[in-house]
């Protein structure tokens, strides 16, 4: 029986897909590379024709998504047809009008520069942090467990940074609510569709950096105010009160947080490792090395670090929910655990995993045995 959808529902219904870094990664390997970005529905016939085989319509839909924000509307066009097609079993032909996104996205090239390193943490263990948290001029923001995120919006163009300095995606709706905050730079995490913004760096062309935070900070809670609420975008609150800072700190435990971060209120803001902003984790939280799945047919995968001399320990294996994707052997994902126990066999104690870190937020090097929170027998 012929679908009740027609192709340009079907397009309205999948607008907010987000494209994926890896059909980011495809689409300068792939479509990029071999120009088939400018030959339209062809290039589409010769993609599908190359790498098409079993290929399904989530991903048909991101490259549809994809080419739309690239500029392309005839390549976007095919792949929602095609797309379309498998969904339904009708072939139908989408019209020149094709719904542009509101936000001129920026979409990185693989290795891109993002032109700035954000403000990087150091760890510190628990007793330097309530040290640190006692003092008047030091200020407390909740520890966001998400992917590091600089953004910059001049006039209708959103550009994202990594934590490597690099060009980064930017999720749509988060690019639409930026727009309505007008021209300016933040530093925040990113969360699933989520932005979790905690400074402001830039607005309106004037350079915030050399203030110092709290300043940046309140004119941060001054442009929210101005703008009210944005669905995608929330702001990390800042505790100051000495009292309310400890109060704080415990319920953020009890409720299970990762973590939380100090800042020092007067200091401005600079690019790499910083000597005025501190972190503190409840629960360690590490990058390891995917490998495969469990052979006993159980949703977990099996996960490695690297030593000082290159070679890899097995760390056990980690359960993935089934909310998550599965992760590919060599993947980087991200895991949470209370500690590794003693000896050069020990294993995880308690991992809880996380996600897939996506590419340019980690790599393999930065899954060393060093990091680990290692704990001993007698004191687990």
């Amino acid at each position: 029986m012929p679908t009740t959808l027609s192709i340009s529902d079907y397009v309205t219904a999948h607008a907010a897909v987000i494209p994926g870094s890896e059909i980011l990664a495809r689409w300068e390997s792939r479509i990029f590379a071999s120009g088939l970005h400018t030959r339209g529905r062809a290039g589409v016939a010769s993609y599908l024709g190359q790498y098409g085989k079993g290929i399904r319509p989530p991903k048909l839909i991101q490259f549809a998504r994809l080419a739309d924000i690239k500029g392309c509307p005839e390549l976007a066009a095919g792949f929602w047809e095609h797309a379309f097609f498998l969904e339904t079993g009708e072939r139908a032909t989408l019209g020149p009008t094709s719904a542009e996104p509101a936000a001129r996205l920026v979409v990185p090239a693989l290795k891109e520069s993002f032109g700035q390193l954000p403000q990087l943490l150091t760890a510190v263990d628990e007793e330097e942090a309530l040290r640190l948290a006692s003092q008047p001029g030091i200020g407390i923001q909740e520890k966001k467990n998400g992917c590091r995120l600089l953004t910059k919006t001049v006039g209708e163009r959103v550009t994202g940074g990594n934590k490597l300095g690099l060009l980064t995606a930017v999720p749509l709706p988060v690019a639409d609510d930026l727009l309505r905050l007008g021209d300016a730079d933040f530093d925040g995490e990113r969360i699933g569709a989520t932005y979790h913004v905690f400074d402001l760096l830039e607005q309106h062309g004037a350079d915030l950096r050399g203030r110092g935070f709290l300043t940046r900070y309140r004119q941060l809670v001054a442009l929210f105010a101005d703008y009210g609420e944005v669905d995608a975008i929330k702001l990390v609150p800042v505790v100051t009160d000495p009292v309310e800072k400890l109060r704080f700190i415990t319920e953020l435990k009890q409720a299970g947080k990762e973590g939380f971060v100090l800042k020092r209120l007067d200091a401005p803001y600079v690019s790499g490792a910083s000597p005025t902003q501190w972190k503190f984790q409840f629960r360690a939280s590490a990058s390891f090395i995917a490998g495969e799945a469990n052979p006993n047919g159980r949703r977990s995968v099996q996960l490695f670090v690297l030593r000082a001399d290159g070679t890899r320990r097995d760390l056990g294996f980690v359960t993935v929910p089934p909310s998550a994707e599965m992760p590919r052997p060599g993947d980087i994902v991200s895991v949470r655990y209370l500690y590794v126990h003693a000896g050069s066999t020990g294993k995880l104690h308690q991992p809880v995993f996380e996600g897939i870190r996506p590419p340019g937020d980690a790599e393999a090097g930065d899954c060393l045995e060093a990091k680990l929170k290692i704990v001993a027998a007698d004191d687990e």
